[in-house]
């Protein structure tokens, strides 16, 4: 599957606003979003804590679904953000 079907296969499912880290593993990734999606579809956050924050607002303002694009091998890392979060 090509990044760009996958972000059709979530656009589809109403998904339509992405954020997250960039980085080499998913730079493919990235860099589609960055091309093909206006600045306020697609938000570049400077660390994974950052990008949780923008994913959970954005749900908090809107009530939909974000994508939000995280690399912390540490779960207990990535729930402490997310929990930080919550209204």
């Amino acid at each position: 599957m090509t990044c760009d079907s996958f972000i059709g296969i979530l656009e589809k499912n109403g998904i339509s606003f992405f954020t997250g880290v960039p980085d080499t593993l998913l730079g493919g990734f990235s860099n589609l979003l960055s091309n093909r999606m206006p600045r306020a579809r697609h938000v570049i956050a400077a660390n994974e804590g950052g990008a949780i924050a923008i994913a959970s607002g954005y749900h908090i303002a809107t009530g939909k679904i974000p994508w939000c694009t995280c690399r912390i091998p540490d779960l207990q890392t990535l729930l402490t953000h997310s929990v930080t979060c919550l209204p």
